[in-house]
């Protein structure tokens, strides 16, 4: 029986019989039953980030326990050495054209609870220079306990328009909240205080990057034009929801 798979950049599962090698992600395995899943890894997030202006604001990280209807704030250790337990704050760069920093999250604690969505929240804030707090994010992953990885990275949006794969709030309350109103993420309107996709730098200067991370100034990125107003919660979520065990969206 040959192999079963549905992939939008998503999901992916397989069925055979005994007699047949099974590829999934990572692993190569002989398996008896019908739909099979084995854990190889602790499921966790990885992406590239670029934090360059004088008034970065803060950047925070959210697990959304869809069934939980809950909200939890997630640790990021970023391959500059250090550990955000309350997320980001200020710069991590000091001008363009350094190295991207890749932060890695790990989400073990939701492996089991269900589905959900990755949450990021950026701030601008209240300064004479608040323009200058563009943050960037680039080759967002999640990598699943069965080893497959969901490839969220932004310039896929490039690849395939009906399939943007990220969302972000029209609100700027403070408080998440499951009520925000949301759509999908655009390219080329460099709103204010709003996530956009963006390419060869952001709509400010003295901020963000002008490549992105594999040095490229014609690939998308995620970023935050902070332009406009201050004391702005700018919201982005996955536009879909997974199940970090096996990989399923809804």
């Amino acid at each position: 029986m040959p192999l079963k798979s549905f992939q939008r950049g998503k999901r992916t599962l397989a069925t055979t019989d005994a007699s047949q090698k099974i590829v999934t992600g990572k692993v190569e395995e002989y398996r008896s039953s019908s739909y099979f899943a084995t854990k190889v890894q602790d499921p966790y997030i990885t992406f590239k980030y670029y934090r360059y202006g004088a008034s970065m604001g803060p950047t925070r990280f959210y697990w959304h326990d869809i069934s939980a209807g809950t909200l939890t704030e997630l640790t990021v250790v970023s391959s500059n050495g250090s550990t955000y337990n309350t997320g980001f704050s200020g710069q991590h760069h000091t001008d363009y054209g350094q190295t991207w920093l890749t932060g890695t999250i790990n989400l073990a604690t939701y492996e089991t609870t269900g589905y959900g969505r990755f949450v990021v929240r950026h701030v601008t804030i209240d300064s004479q220079s608040y323009y200058a707090g563009d943050f960037q994010m680039d080759h967002i992953e999640i990598h699943t306990a069965v080893g497959d990885t969901i490839n969220l990275d932004p310039d896929l949006y490039r690849q395939n328009t009906n399939d943007k794969f990220w969302q972000r709030s029209t609100s700027f309350d403070t408080a998440w909240s499951t009520t925000h109103a949301w759509t999908d993420v655009s390219y080329g309107t460099d709103a204010s205080a709003l996530w956009n996709y963006g390419a060869g730098g952001t709509g400010s200067g003295s901020t963000g990057d002008t490549v992105n991370s594999d040095g490229s100034g014609s690939e998308y990125y995620l970023y935050t034009e902070v332009s406009g107003a201050a004391n702005r919660y700018s919201y982005l979520q996955t536009k879909y929801q997974y199940d970090l065990f096996s990989g399923a969206s809804q």
